[in-house]
């Protein structure tokens, strides 16, 4: 059970790690910086299986500690570029919203 739940957490973090790097992308082309990445090393099964003591245990709950920070740390970033894309966006509509109103303004001379 224990390693089911590891691979299972493995694959969700890759999957973040992939939709990180599409959001990445996106944001390179509206000129904001990347969030980052999730950097999902391997949990070293083999090791915990043969050597399955109280190191290899701390080891395993040092990786799952650390990739617990990791994603802190990345869902932080991702809530700073929404805060953003939502100003942008407030900026963008109000915008639109001005433009409108010169359009119905010439459009009645």
């Amino acid at each position: 059970m224990k390693y089911n739940r590891m691979d299972d957490a493995t694959a969700l973090m890759r999957r973040a790690d992939a939709a990180l790097q599409r959001l990445g992308r996106e944001l390179a082309d509206v000129g904001m910086q990347t969030v980052g990445a999730l950097v999902v090393g391997s949990m070293t099964r083999t090791f915990d299986v043969w050597f399955d003591n109280i190191f290899s245990d701390l080891a395993a709950r040092s990786r799952i500690s650390q990739a617990v920070e990791r994603l802190a740390a990345t869902r932080s970033g991702v809530v700073v570029v929404l805060r953003e894309l939502d100003g942008r966006l407030a900026v963008v509509e109000a915008e639109l919203e001005r433009l409108a109103v010169n359009r119905e303004r010439l459009l009645a001379l």
